[in-house]
């Protein structure tokens, strides 16, 4: 695809991004949090089970506790937008 082509959409997605209203914005940026969240919640858990470190397993089950929460604030605000 052409540069110019990816540079057009992008442009398209940062001004629908600008639309959306404030509290959409925080949503969206939590969704993606969370996403990034399980992320590291696998790769601790690796980490910590592999060499059996219970400072990398406690951080996981950390980073579990907040996804979790997170999770239910987007669902929670997805709700209320319907």
């Amino acid at each position: 695809m052409p540069q110019s082509v990816e540079r057009i959409k992008a442009m398209g997605l940062y001004r629908d991004y600008r639309a959306l209203e404030k509290n959409d914005k925080v949503a969206l940026t939590t969704a993606f949090s969370t996403a990034l969240g399980g992320i590291m919640i696998i790769v601790k858990l690796a980490m910590g089970l592999w060499p059996m470190s219970a400072l990398f397993i406690v951080s996981a089950v950390y980073y579990a506790m907040l996804c979790i929460s997170r999770f239910f604030i987007v669902k929670a605000h997805t709700r209320t937008v319907k």
